[in-house]
This record gives C-alpha cells, structure tokens and sequence, in this order.
C-alpha cells in the first residue's frame, strides 16, 4: 500500500512536470529593444519597432510595464509578434548627430 501511494504522488509529480515542460514548449518569445532616459523624477521606456512607451518611478519598474503593456500590445496585433520575430537583427549602434545651437 505504501508503494502505491508513493507511486501515485510520483505520478503526479511527473504529471504536473509533464504539463508544466509542455506549456513551457507553447511558449514564443519575441525579444524587443528599448531605449531608456530620465525626466525629472520618473524612467522613460520606449521600445524601438513598436513605440511602445511607459515610465516607472525606477528602471526596473519602468521595464516591467513595458513588458505588460507589450503583452497587451501582442494580444491586439499577434501578426506584429510574428513579425519581428522573424527580423535578422544585425546589431545595434550609437549615433551622434551634431547640432548647432543659437
């Protein structure tokens, strides 16, 4: 009887990984690029492809609501996901550009 139940728990457990490896292997992900900058006392997020922007009282902050609000974004536009997903990103660089004042 002890074997049985401990085979039962073990069952599952096995189960519940099973599921958990299963929904692990449904899941897409899309990377995003983002600039950061701060005004006044709050973070300023913008991803790049989408002009998605949000702010937060720190970085991190900041960054968690772009990820909600790009989670949101995908759920309205899923082909946009699909989309950038498939970009051949080479790279990214830093460009100055001279102005000139007064």
């Amino acid at each position: 009887m002890v074997y049985g139940s401990g085979f039962r728990i073990w069952g599952l457990l096995w189960l519940g990984l099973l599921v958990f490896v299963c929904n692990v292997w449904l899941v897409v992900v899309v990377r995003f690029f983002a600039v950061v900058w701060k005004e006044e006392d709050m973070f300023v997020v913008r991803e790049v492809f989408t002009g998605v922007t949000t702010q937060g009282g720190s970085i991190e902050e900041a960054v968690d609501n772009l990820r909600e609000a790009l989670e949101l974004y995908l759920e309205e536009f899923p082909e946009l996901g699909e989309e950038i997903g498939e970009l051949d990103l080479v790279g990214l660089i830093h460009v100055e550009v001279a102005k000139a004042v007064g």
